[in-house]
């Protein structure tokens, strides 16, 4: 911590900026991998979902069918698929 101190300002200035930075970064990622794990458990649940196995491919009805309820009844606050 000394030697920190016995290097001129604008160095002090700099490396302080550094770190500041470095662990603003930190918080960010950690963040970011909080919500990548939330959407990717998300998709999943689409997919369970909203996944036609007879056709192999995703059932748009269901899906859209689903958000137009969700649009047109707010006043109920279920949780919502999406």
């Amino acid at each position: 911590m000394e030697i920190f101190k016995e290097l001129p300002f604008d160095l002090q200035e700099n490396i302080y900026n550094l770190y500041e930075t470095e662990s603003k970064l930190s918080a960010i990622q950690e963040y970011q991998n909080k919500l990548h794990k939330l959407l990717m458990y998300e998709i999943e649940r689409y997919q369970s979902t909203f996944w036609n196995e007879q056709h192999l491919m995703w059932s748009s009805d269901l899906l859209f069918f689903t958000l137009r309820w969700e649009i047109s009844t707010p006043e109920y606050g279920f949780p919502s698929f999406i």
